[in-house]
């Protein structure tokens, strides 16, 4: 799948796929360019967040499908853009954090801490050494917890707004069967 696609509902509930530009021959627009609007940046970003959504209850057991998530960790350059973080957060219904350092390399520093972590774990079993659990290694190592939060736990960067959070829970269903027309117009 790849292209430009806008769904639209109408007040009965039936879809209409618009195509801008999907990389099929004969796809494009009349105009034969591929035409933007002010909003599809967040429109963009809410479809992607949307798919995590959808994909992540996938997984979950269906109890849980609607309760939110307890912890979304972010890294990245994304990870410094608060309206970015704030939408996930939203949508995702469940807190974001970093680490409690505030870098952006977090993925590669909580890397390290692992491979640095499973050493440990091998000499501690080759001798004497006291075995820890990750959380415990990482704030030893590091010798200090900032703010009183666990460098493993890291710090909130938002906390989702939860009255959107329903709204957009309530819309799932509608992009799930918008993404479904947009795979069947790709076959």
């Amino acid at each position: 799948v790849q292209g430009l696609f806008r769904a639209k509902q109408d007040a009965n509930g039936h879809f209409s796929l618009s195509v801008a530009s999907s990389g099929k021959e004969g796809d494009l627009d009349p105009t034969g360019t591929v035409t933007w609007s002010t909003t599809d940046a967040r429109r963009i970003l809410e479809s992607q967040f949307l798919s995590f959504k959808s994909r992540i209850q996938q997984l979950l057991p269906e109890g849980a499908r609607t309760q939110g998530l307890k912890r979304i960790y972010v890294a990245g350059g994304a990870s410094a853009n608060p309206v970015i973080v704030q939408l996930l957060s939203t949508i995702l219904n469940g807190p974001v954090y970093t680490t409690s350092d505030g870098t952006a390399q977090g993925c590669a520093v909580g890397g390290a801490y692992r491979a640095a972590w499973s050493w440990h774990c091998l000499k501690a079993k080759e001798s004497s050494w006291r075995e820890l659990d990750f959380a415990e290694f990482v704030n030893e190592m590091t010798g200090q917890q900032k703010e009183g939060v666990s460098l493993t736990e890291g710090k909130v960067l938002a906390r989702p707004d939860e009255a959107q959070a329903r709204l957009y829970q309530e819309l799932l269903p509608s992009w799930q069967e918008a993404e479904r027309l947009v795979i069947e117009r790709c076959r």
